[in-house]
């Protein structure tokens, strides 16, 4: 009996911790609405253990895995836990925790290379450390920015694509003082800065007028014409907004095919001269990634 019984409580054990396990299935529409499930874009596979339920999202069309999370319950109406979102090739893109809907703890994100771009410490919701990681080629870091928030401290770090530190701006409150690091090893000052502000690079007009020109020049039949199937499909084009506002090495990141990519290129070209980006007082040159949404329904 000493040795029958041990195994037993273990085998009673294990039923127990299965009986608590109890899998859900859920159906969104395009914008994660519950929907019926031959109407649905989305579906959901949840499983609960204990307090916690974890949901996969996959795209009906394919099977493919979009995100992940944790919620409190099956009503899936407070995020607690780890969040996950996924690239179409089904790598990670990004990292989050929750603490009942607030971001609590660390939060990474990754290009579509594999590489971290992003690292965020969050403190009840609030940013209390950042690091932005921006690349060249393979994994040379061309510029690191870090913020501590806590601390009220700046850094600023630019390197060239030998991974030589170029440039270091480095703020304390709102005082900045900008260093250039010469090729022969000598260090000189920049220019004194006195701001932190920065400003986005953008459409005129922000993101209304950005959708009035979007609902005016993109032909969304397209995709149609060409027999695409019925889905919600994402476009990235991406550009670089110089000093004055003009666009360049226009480019298409994704490939959806039925002419989706060639159509968003065409409405970008075709968008004119962008409002520049501004960082730290002065007019600097911008990389722009920028989104398209097709949303292909049949009648």
């Amino acid at each position: 009996m000493k040795t029958i019984l041990p195994a037993f409580l273990m085998l009673m054990l294990s039923l127990s911790t299965n009986a608590q396990i109890k899998r859900y299935t859920y159906y969104f529409d395009a914008s994660l609405a519950p929907a019926q499930k031959e109407k649905a874009f989305i579906y959901g596979k949840g499983v609960k253990q204990d307090s916690i339920v974890w949901v996969d999202f996959f795209l009906i069309r394919n099977d493919q895995k979009i995100f992940s999370a944790s919620y409190t319950d099956s009503s899936l109406n407070i995020l607690h836990g780890k969040s996950i979102d996924y690239y179409s090739n089904s790598q990670i893109q990004q990292v989050k925790r929750y603490v009942h809907n607030v971001q609590d703890g660390l939060a990474q994100q990754w290009d579509t290379a594999g590489r971290q771009t992003d690292s965020i410490v969050y403190k009840n919701g609030t940013v209390a450390f950042k690091k932005k990681s921006r690349y060249f080629n393979g994994n040379i870091i061309i510029n690191e920015t870090i913020t501590d928030s806590i601390r009220n401290t700046l850094e600023d770090i630019s390197y060239d694509t030998t991974g030589r530190k170029t440039r270091a701006i480095m703020f304390s409150g709102n005082t900045g003082i900008e260093k250039i690091y010469h090729p022969d090893g000598t260090v000189t000052n920049g220019d004194s800065l006195y701001t932190r502000e920065g400003k986005d690079a953008g459409f005129p007009g922000g993101q209304k007028a950005w959708a009035a020109y979007l609902t005016r020049a993109l032909d969304a039949s397209r995709p149609i014409r060409a027999g695409a199937p019925e889905g919600q499909y994402k476009v990235v084009v991406q550009f670089i907004i110089d000093k004055e506002g003009y666009l360049s090495n226009i480019k298409a990141l994704t490939n959806n095919g039925y002419g989706m990519e060639d159509e968003a290129l065409r409405v970008i070209r075709s968008s004119g001269k962008w409002s520049p980006a501004m960082q730290y007082g002065r007019l600097v040159k911008a990389y722009r990634k920028q989104p398209i949404t097709f949303a292909i329904t049949k009648r």
